[in-house]
Parts: structure tokens; sequence; C-alpha cells
């Protein structure tokens, strides 16, 4: 009969530490869970940049111009930019936008040559924007 009550009160003992290990198991898995969506929500935004900038390079080749409507749709869509990626990547944006304004205005001088070499920048970015976007669009 003592025996039952020595095995009692060793359970009861040890129900706390058991209840505690399962709760930080739980609170370890919650971490983990909210970590892998915070991944997949960055990634999201981080794609939307680069399919955005993606399609205004394409659209800027396809045309060989600069249409208004695009570029300040290219501006909404990678204004997230600042918050989801590293400096290089908001440079290169820049750099893209400034590129098209300067399209743009010799375009409308009717400066060829300018335009011209603007045009063929263009064209290699259709490959080389990948590598700007690459490092940080990694799951």
């Amino acid at each position: 009969m003592g025996t039952e009550k020595d095995w009692i009160d060793v359970m009861a003992a040890l129900l706390t530490p058991v209840i505690a290990i399962v709760g930080v198991v739980i609170a370890g898995l919650q971490w983990r869970l909210g970590s892998a969506k915070f991944k997949y929500n960055l990634f999201d935004k981080r794609y939307k940049v680069f399919e955005a900038t993606q399609l205004y390079i394409s659209q800027i080749i396809s045309t060989a111009k600069v249409d208004d409507k695009q570029r300040i749709e290219f501006l909404r869509d990678t204004k997230v930019a600042f918050a989801v990626y590293d400096e290089s990547v908001t440079k290169y944006l820049k750099l893209v936008h400034d590129k098209s304004l300067a399209l743009k205005v010799h375009q409308a001088k009717g400066e060829q040559d300018k335009e011209h070499s603007i045009l063929i920048w263009f064209g290699k970015q259709i490959e080389n924007h990948k590598e700007q976007f690459e490092k940080q669009l990694k799951i």
C-alpha cells in the first residue's frame, strides 16, 4: 500500500516538468512555423518586385520606347523594394528607372545614337537583371 502512495507522489512530481517540456516543444514548433511563414511572405514580396522589373524591361525592349503608364506601374510595383531587398537591388532598380527616363529624353530630342546605346543596355538586362535578384530570391 505504501508503494502505491510513493508511485502517485512520483507521478505528481513529474507532471509539472512534463507539462513544461511539452510547452517548450510546442513553442519551438510555433516559432519554426512562424519563421517559415515569414520567409514565404518575404519571398512573395521579393518575387513581385522581380516580376515587375522583368515586365518593365521587356516592355521597353519590345516597344523600344518608355510609356509613362508602364513607368508609373513599375515605380508602384517596386516601391516596397527598399524594405525587402538590400541596397544593391534598390540601386539597380533606380538605375533601370533612370535609364528609362534617359531613353525617353533622348527619343524626344532625336538623339538616335544615345537612344540606341540605352536600348542595347536594356537588351542585356533581360539576362543580367536576374543576377541582381538571384541571391535574395532563394528560400
